[in-house]
């Protein structure tokens, strides 16, 4: 299985190990981390950890992180996904700033639950 989704203005793909220098400078950014990470500044490690788990997690349980990109034009618009933890998978994600205030958070997370709970408006 694939685990593409498609949302009104977003398609949705599980992030890759081709992923990780497009993600460490993404989670880096300063606007970004300082809601992801407390504000630490994270290394490449530490994002190929996070790849490395979201692909077992596909692999296992049929979610992880999905990378975010505009229906329209293929940009990068920010990463979205369920991350396990000890007790249960937590719904994460991260908008690239200059797409932040249009509600692609809130649209992406709607996706991925309605595509985890199936019928979800």
């Amino acid at each position: 299985m694939e685990y593409l989704l498609q949302s009104a203005r977003l398609e949705l793909r599980p992030c890759t190990d081709t992923d990780v220098e497009l993600l460490l400078g993404h989670w880096t950014e300063p606007a970004v981390r300082r809601y992801l990470f407390d504000d630490r500044v994270i290394d490449r490690e530490t994002v190929e950890k996070f790849v490395i788990a979201s692909v077992a997690s596909f692999q296992q349980a049929g979610y992880g992180l999905w990378l975010l990109a505009d229906r329209t034009d293929g940009e990068f618009r920010g990463v979205s996904g369920l991350c396990e933890t000890v007790i249960h998978p937590d719904l994460l994600f991260s908008i690239a700033p200059s797409h932040r205030g249009q509600g692609l958070a809130t649209e992406s997370a709607q996706c991925i639950l309605q595509y985890m709970f199936g019928g979800f408006a």
